[in-house]
């Protein structure tokens, strides 16, 4: 990549996966080829981060290094390898990466969690996001859906 994608997505990764923490990425190596990971002022090979840093890695690397004006991402069921603390990293950030610094940027999210559900409720109207969604449910799902839309309201205040 001979234009700035290449930075661009290695700046991505450093804000959107190890902000507030003492990782960085901080590039890519030739011989050998190797991502350089800087933790704690001390170099580490990749398969050195927790299955969830390298997971959100991949992701935010390949969406900065690919990413247009007008980018869809499709994701299904994030919360298949995601420890609880990441999760809540990747709805975060997919949020402030759409409504902040990639307006032509389409986050569409296959899942069977309730935590997804609620962090991009639909009843909440939110600044630069528009949102839509279907819950596909059975009858018993339906008040599982109703639990989720009220905890929403709790969280985010009755829209």
């Amino acid at each position: 990549m001979d234009d700035t994608r290449y930075e661009r997505a290695i700046e991505l990764v450093n804000s959107q996966v190890f902000d507030g923490t003492s990782t960085i990425l901080k590039g890519v190596s030739k011989e050998p080829p190797e991502a350089i990971v800087i933790r704690d002022n001390q170099r580490h090979r990749l398969d050195a981060l927790s299955s969830g840093e390298k997971s959100l890695v991949q992701l935010v690397l390949r969406l900065g290094s690919h990413m247009t004006r007008n980018t869809i991402l499709l994701i299904d069921e994030p919360e298949a390898h995601l420890h609880d603390q990441w999760k809540y990293r990747l709805y975060t950030q997919l949020k402030a990466l759409a409504q902040e610094n990639y307006p032509g940027l389409t986050v569409i999210v296959a899942t069977h969690s309730p935590e997804i559900m609620t962090s991009f409720a639909i009843e909440v109207e939110e600044k630069n996001l528009r949102k839509g969604g279907f819950l596909i449910e059975t009858p018993n799902e339906q008040a599982r859906a109703e639990t989720i839309k009220e905890e929403a309201e709790r969280i985010y205040g009755n829209t």
